[in-house]
């Protein structure tokens, strides 16, 4: 066999390597540049900063043309109605005033000896009613519409005004009177 008749492999890895760097370049180019990258962040930035420049200056003649709408509006009457006021918050806590006649309220572990109490609304007002030495308990009353509403004791002698009508300005009434005189035992 002569020279002549072999086959040629030598140009076999050349294209090998050709193929591979053809599609190299083909993945290459799908994929953007980290100087693409930049170039269109810059872009983006410039086009903002143009766009906030653009904001202030029509931002401006737009507030001067409100002003100058606001002054005629002051000129005619309104004819719209009047915007609605905010609903206000809801009340955590009522002031209930206190009328103790020769008695103490004890309220959260503590004697309670004023003219108010405040209370919170999101739980029933649980007390006790202690009588000054010499007197006893006779009436405990809660006045929230004008008319006075008994309260009892539970067994355990703890009083209970639900929180459904405690209400701010109420009126919590522990009345004592003297204890009766001990009846003389004959002799």
């Amino acid at each position: 066999m002569d020279r002549d008749e072999r086959p040629k492999r030598h140009n076999m890895p050349m294209a090998r390597l050709l193929s591979a760097v053809v599609s190299v370049s083909m993945v290459l180019s799908l994929m953007p540049s980290q100087g693409l990258v930049w170039a269109q962040q810059q872009a983006a930035r410039a086009r903002a900063l143009a766009l906030m420049q653009a904001e202030e200056v029509t931002g401006g003649l737009a507030n001067d043309a409100s002003d100058k709408e606001e002054a005629k509006s002051e000129e005619q009457p309104a004819e719209q109605a009047e915007p609605q006021p905010e609903a206000a918050p809801q009340p955590t806590e009522a002031k209930l005033a206190l009328r103790l006649e020769n008695a103490v309220l004890v309220y959260a572990g503590s004697d309670v000896n004023a003219a108010d109490i405040t209370v919170p609304l999101d739980r029933d007002m649980e007390f006790a009613a202690r009588a000054n030495d010499g007197f006893r308990i006779v009436r405990v009353t809660y006045n929230a519409d004008g008319k006075d509403d008994e309260v009892a004791p539970r067994e355990d002698g703890i009083y209970v005004v639900n929180k459904d009508i405690l209400k701010e300005g109420a009126e919590l009434a522990i009345i004592a009177e003297p204890e009766p005189e001990p009846e003389p035992e004959p002799e």
